[in-house]
């Protein structure tokens, strides 16, 4: 699911790749990596009130994995975010740079 989500977000589909990764929540609700992704898809969508709820909700499962993710506002977080931008990619949905 986590892949289909991928594929979604990539094509920049954040409803279709929060559909997934809201399937995958729903066999492992308390998942903070697929918690983040939605929340990113949520924040890309345009949904900023739900994809800050949904990270405050990642924030308290896996503090330390979201500090590492670019909605944190961490600098050094979103480096990982402008090295894609650069490379004129997409940012990943799962990044090196923030998921272990």
């Amino acid at each position: 699911m986590v892949n289909a989500a991928s594929v979604h977000f990539i094509r920049q589909d954040y409803e279709g790749a929060q559909d997934y990764l809201k399937r995958a929540l729903r066999l492992e609700p308390e998942n903070a990596r697929v918690l983040i992704a939605l929340a990113y898809s949520l924040d890309k969508a345009g949904n900023a009130a739900e994809a800050k709820n949904t990270f405050e909700r990642a924030s308290r499962i896996d503090p330390a994995l979201a500090a590492r993710n670019p909605l944190s506002g961490a600098p050094d977080a979103a480096a990982g975010q402008v090295r894609a931008a650069a490379q004129g990619s997409p940012p990943p949905l799962f990044s090196a740079d923030w998921v272990e």
